[in-house]
């Protein structure tokens, strides 16, 4: 059987769902993001992949994967969730945000050296907003977009009363 096609409000294809964590560091004034660093391919890429037979809703695969791939540390709910997405027309990806201010504190070390669901070595790492852009090179395709980008400065609007990285 063939993985699902889900469709976006702008009925676009979705075959690939993620989630891009983040957190507010109150005590260093930062925006920082929960990010896989890959080794084998040495992308920076948020929690996602592909669409799978059990998924009933691109929310499913966005949660499904990143379940996997945080060795089952992060569980999310559709309620987590933020508003904000990014679409990406040439992965057919769809990318959810998700504030974990008020989710446990997580310190990178829980979650070991190597996704154990597929087996791939990776790390995972905080990775403030500011370095983010600047290892712009190292992200994975499916989120090196200039809509990510936006979606990022807008993040750092909303918590940094105005900074624009872009400026």
């Amino acid at each position: 059987m063939d993985r699902p096609t889900f469709f976006n409000d702008s009925l676009q294809q979705i075959r690939a769902c993620g989630i891009m964590c983040y957190r507010y560091d109150t005590k260093n004034k930062t925006l920082e993001f929960l990010l896989i660093n890959d080794l084998t391919t040495g992308y920076i890429q948020d929690f996602g992949g592909k669409t799978d037979i059990g998924d009933l809703t691109s929310i499913d695969t966005a949660l499904r994967e990143t379940r996997e791939e945080s060795n089952k540390i992060i569980n999310l709910t559709s309620d987590d969730l933020d508003k904000i997405t990014m679409y990406n027309k040439w992965g057919k990806y769809l990318l959810y945000f998700c504030n974990l201010d008020k989710h446990p504190k997580y310190s990178v070390e829980v979650f070991g050296n190597k996704e154990e669901y597929e087996g791939i070595p990776r790390t995972i790492i905080w990775i403030p907003a500011n370095k983010l852009i600047l290892n712009w090179k190292y992200l994975h395709p499916r989120i090196k977009t200039h809509d990510f980008i936006e979606c990022i400065n807008n993040l750092i609007k909303k918590y940094t009363s105005g900074f624009n990285l872009s400026s």
